[in-house]
């Protein structure tokens, strides 16, 4: 509402050493564990798929609705939806949403 953005000291750090902007994010962003990365999910309940989004946000990595060709990375809850076989056929890396929670753990390690 006031147009501030929340960041974690860590996002501070990251942008400092490697001469990039503070994300301009409307959700804070804690660290930059997933900067470089733009997730897709395909075959998720809704709570499992808003909890990844959360959590990659928070990691400074971005979300879209859509398997287009920014995506870097496919979060799939099950094989053979057609976002799957798009993704397989463009030799995407497809993880399962537990790869998402493990990075924010260690990320906060």
């Amino acid at each position: 509402q006031l147009g501030c953005r929340i960041v974690g000291p860590q996002v501070v750090l990251y942008c400092m050493q490697s001469q990039r902007c503070v994300p301009r994010a409307e959700y804070p962003v804690y660290n930059m564990t997933m900067a470089d990365v733009t997730i897709s999910c395909t075959s998720l309940e809704k709570d499992v798929r808003e909890e990844v989004h959360k959590y990659v946000q928070m990691m400074g990595g971005r979300v879209y609705r859509d398997l287009n060709m920014s995506v870097t990375h496919l979060i799939a809850g099950e094989v053979g939806s057609k976002k799957y076989l798009v993704a397989a056929s463009l030799k995407k890396p497809i993880l399962l949403p537990s790869w998402v929670k493990t990075l924010w753990d260690k990320s906060q390690q």
